[in-house]
């Protein structure tokens, strides 16, 4: 028995339902809904809405800038640049 393609329900990240509307407001408004709840995916080896995984995507992407960003930082420190002209 093969996995569906497409997986429709309450997400089990943020436990939004989804509620079949056909008219949804652009707020709530997802680009499917043609079955009941939300439709899901698997990001991360969970499954979860399109909000979850933008949402922990964008988090794991911040971490990453921050970690750049504070490599640079100690790496410029270690050359001796200083961050203004009083130091």
């Amino acid at each position: 028995m093969a996995f569906p393609e497409t997986i429709f329900g309450k997400c089990p990240v943020c436990g939004g339902g989804g509620e079949n509307n056909p008219d949804p407001g652009d707020a709530f408004s997802t680009e499917d809904h043609s079955g009941v709840g939300y439709r899901l995916y698997y990001y991360q080896g969970r499954l979860m809405c399109k909000m979850c995984k933008k949402r922990l995507s964008n988090n794991e992407q911040s971490k990453i800038a921050i970690a750049k960003y504070n490599e640079n930082q100690r790496f410029l420190e270690k050359m001796g640049v200083k961050k203004n002209m009083e130091d």
